[in-house]
């Protein structure tokens, strides 16, 4: 990086008798960065704060300087591109007689190379703004000043040793942090700790690519996390409310409310404990269950026995028995009833018809052969009408029958929801099929064709993903192209436009391409011009200093063609001037000559 400093300026004054010289100066500017001949650097001169003239360094990076200065006051000749530092060459002869000036161009230096540095370089040279590189004159001398051109240039190698070892640090900082970000994003899967190091890897290389590419996917898997999280956390609130309803319905003896709210629990999440209270929830039922069956039956048989009704006071007895074997009282009566039905034949055949008809329907029962079952128990009431036992059989028969309508429903149900899921998804209506299938494993969690294609359609929705991320890319490629556009940096605005397009085709970025190359044609044609202008001007300027007027002012004539230019305009009215005075010289000499020759003749006829 020392070698951008080079600045070699070989100067030398040339001196010839004049009056008021015209100032003069040429040489290249090259990008000190690249170490190759920069274009487009203004080279002007400055006097009382105010631009008096300028040129346009050409593609070579070379340029000549020419036009009239008041030497009698300090003034500045003042590179300057966008994107680099300007650099300022201070002059001061103002107290030096213009009499003394030599005539000809005040030349104070030739074919000098300046090197301009980036601002991208990471060091503060924002002073060269201000301060002058080298200071010519003081007044009263024209010399160089020395000492100032090397104070400058040792503050301008610190500043690029300091910014070196500062680039150094940062890369190594930067790498650093990159590694550990794609360890904890790619790896270890820690989005927030890796995005801290791609925000710090960014804040040492603002513009690198990786690290803004990688902020904008954790930003989104971080959301997306949060997302996830909050639903986990709504879910784990509506379970832990459901557990408690649960508990306090336990609580109050409401058993069947209970396993209700334990069973919507387990749809929020499935784990063992809402399980284990079933269980035993069920128990506590069957036991509170028995105790009301018991009290009912010994009421029922009590009854039926004091009405000497001893088949259906047998069959309460024996439902209590069963119920609580232990219990004395079903015991004692059941052994009164067998020796009264003993003494009554007619009763006991009755008796025979009715167990077997209850036989009969118990075994459909088992069978789970419902609507047969059902029939039996009927019958079996036809022998004893006021037997409860096939009554509450029946009952149950027709529970069965309603969870079996009810299973039908919820396969119907289920068949229609894959039917309109299956119209969606053909559809490529994703959300709306997604909710669908859903529906269906809600109503069965098994069901193989709903989670086949619930992951078709989550691929499908990931996909939609990547093409919404390309097209912000693409989008974002273009924005940034338009800002360089305005910014008048067609060169940025050419490669990002072809980056975008690159993505995809689209025809409002090929248009946008093709007005930039034809914008950057415009400005190389016009390029291209100033230098011919530029060379035209020197060598018309050139001419006349070696005062060849008439090829001279072809010369400038032909500048001024391309480009109307004061310097060319009073160089040309000067070329002009001297033609005129020759040719009104050339005319008295011819005249001169024929009146002598008209003299002689004269004389020689005497």
């Amino acid at each position: 990086m020392k070698k951008l400093l080079a600045i070699l300026f070989l100067f030398s004054v040339f001196f010839s008798l004049a009056q008021d010289p015209l100032f003069h100066a040429d040489g290249s500017v090259k990008n000190g960065t690249l170490g190759k001949p920069e274009a487009g650097v203004t080279v002007a001169i400055y006097q009382n704060g105010s631009s008096i003239f300028q040129v346009i360094t050409g593609s070579n990076g070379k340029y000549d300087l020419l036009g009239p200065v008041d030497l009698s006051k300090p003034f500045e000749v003042v590179f300057k591109k966008e994107g680099f530092y300007s650099k300022k060459i201070a002059i001061d002869v103002s107290k030096i007689n213009i009499e003394d000036f030599p005539a000809g161009d005040y030349r104070p230096w030739t074919t000098t190379p300046i090197d301009l540095i980036s601002k991208m370089v990471p060091a503060d040279l924002s002073f060269l703004e201000n301060e002058p590189v080298l200071k010519i004159g003081n007044g009263i001398s024209p010399e160089l000043n020395t000492a100032y051109q090397s104070k400058m240039k040792a503050k301008i190698e610190k500043c690029l040793i300091d910014a070196d070892k500062l680039k150094a640090e940062n890369e190594a900082k930067y790498q650093a942090s990159i590694k550990e970000g794609e360890s904890l994003y790619l790896v270890q899967k820690k989005y927030e700790e890796a995005l801290i190091k791609y925000e710090e890897a960014l804040s040492y290389k603002p513009k690198e690519e990786l690290p803004i590419q990688r902020i904008g996917e954790l930003d989104a898997l971080i959301a997306a996390k949060k997302k996830e999280e909050l639903a986990i956390n709504q879910a784990d609130s509506e379970y832990l409310n459901l557990i408690k309803a649960a508990e306090a319905l336990r609580d109050q003896k409401k058993y069947d409310q209970a396993i209700a709210k334990y069973e919507e629990a387990l749809e929020k999440k499935d784990e063992q404990g809402p399980k284990d209270q079933i269980i035993i929830i069920k128990g506590l039922k069957k036991e509170a269950d028995n105790q009301v069956k018991y009290q009912e039956a010994i009421s029922s048989a009590d009854m039926f026995y004091n009405q000497k009704s001893y088949l259906a006071a047998k069959e309460k007895y024996n439902i209590a028995h069963t119920l609580k074997p232990s219990e004395q009282h079903p015991i004692t009566r059941l052994a009164d009833i067998e020796i009264k039905l003993a003494a009554n034949s007619a009763a006991q055949e009755k008796k025979k018809k009715y167990d077997e008809a209850v036989e009969a329907a118990d075994a459909l029962f088992v069978a789970e052969k419902w609507e047969e079952a059902k029939t039996k128990y009927t019958e079996a009431l036809t022998f004893e009408a006021s037997a409860t036992y096939p009554l509450e059989k029946i009952k149950d028969c027709n529970d069965k029958l309603i969870l079996i309508a009810k299973e039908k429903e919820k396969v119907d149900k289920i068949a229609k929801l894959l039917a309109d899921g299956g119209i969606l998804f053909t559809g490529s209506k994703w959300n709306e099929a997604k909710v669908k299938y859903n529906e269906v494993l809600v109503l069965d969690p098994t069901n193989v064709e709903a989670k086949q294609k619930l992951e078709i359609i989550a691929n499908e929705l990931a996909n939609q993903a990547d093409k919404a991320a390309q097209d912000a890319k693409f989008t974002k490629l273009v924005s940034e192209g338009d800002l360089a556009v305005k910014g008048l940096k067609y060169a940025d605005a050419k490669a990002k436009y072809e980056q975008a397009l690159l993505i995809k085709s689209d025809a409002g970025a090929q248009t946008k391409l093709d007005d930039v190359i034809k914008k950057i044609k415009e400005l190389e044609e016009k390029e291209a011009l100033e230098v011919k202008f530029q060379a035209l001007k020197a060598e018309g300027l050139k001419l006349a200093t070696e005062q060849q007027w008439v090829d001279a002012k072809s010369k400038l004539n032909e500048a001024l063609l391309i480009k109307q230019d004061q310097i060319v305009i009073a160089k040309l009215k000067e070329v002009d001037a001297k033609i005129a005075a020759n040719e009104s010289l050339t005319k008295l000499e011819k005249e001169y000559a024929d009146l002598i020759t008209a003299a002689e003749g004269k004389e020689s006829s005497e």
